[in-house]
């Protein structure tokens, strides 16, 4: 679920488009629910986006109960849902991350901390459905973390302004799951520039498909 704090920011489109391809690799059933009735058009584009990761994937209606309601970003309407709840933001390096709170996306353009946010809550997603077929499937609660510094401890020094970044001649040996998602990330930065060589030989499949979070069916 998505209101205008997520459509609106850099931060909260990187999110809702992570989240979306992360679990829409995983499981069967996805409902998007525009909490503001004002963003059809994205509703329907993350829709495509998890059908084309998963042509079997059933989009159900939002009146269908679910189990786990991720709510992404600050929204002024609270939604009743008798399943789980977890609520997720950032602001520029700080994952924001909660059962109890909604959360808010910042303004900046900074892929990392929304990209960690996300991942986050597909542990946690995945740890309670899997609950009982897991030995450590505690939930997080609620915390922030930099992915600056990883660091709970937040201050301005580990959450520092990106400013151009240029890459001279870098090569990513493996752009498997860790590097699927190191190239997501460095795509999102507006004001990145240079050369990157991707080097990997393995071929896509259906059975690595649910580990890299760039590619479709």
């Amino acid at each position: 679920a998505f209101d205008e704090n997520c459509i609106n920011t850099f931060e909260g489109n990187c999110g809702i488009e992570l989240t979306v391809r992360l679990l829409s690799r995983l499981y069967p059933r996805l409902k998007i629910i525009d909490l503001s009735g004002k963003f059809e058009d994205k509703v329907n584009d993350y829709c495509m986006l998890a059908k084309k990761i998963n042509s079997l994937i059933e989009i159900v209606d939002i009146s269908t109960a679910e189990d786990i309601l991720i709510v992404i970003g600050d929204s002024k309407k609270e939604i009743a849902s008798d399943g789980l709840k977890i609520y997720f933001g950032s602001d520029n390096w700080i994952a924001k991350y909660s059962l109890d709170l909604m959360q808010k996306f910042g303004d900046s353009n900074n892929p990392f901390g929304v990209g960690l946010s996300a991942c986050i809550v597909a542990s946690n997603v995945f740890r309670h459905i899997f609950k009982e077929n897991l030995r450590f499937n505690d939930l997080d609660t609620s915390f922030e973390l930099s992915a600056f510094s990883l660091d709970t401890n937040i201050n301005i020094k580990n959450n520092p302004c990106i400013n151009d970044v240029e890459l001279k001649d870098v090569v990513i040996a493996g752009i498997g799951a860790i590097g699927n998602g190191v190239i997501w990330a460095l795509s999102k930065i507006e004001t990145l520039k240079g050369n990157i060589h991707l080097v990997d030989e393995e071929e896509v499949s259906l059975s690595n498909l649910q580990r890299y979070i760039l590619l479709e069916e």
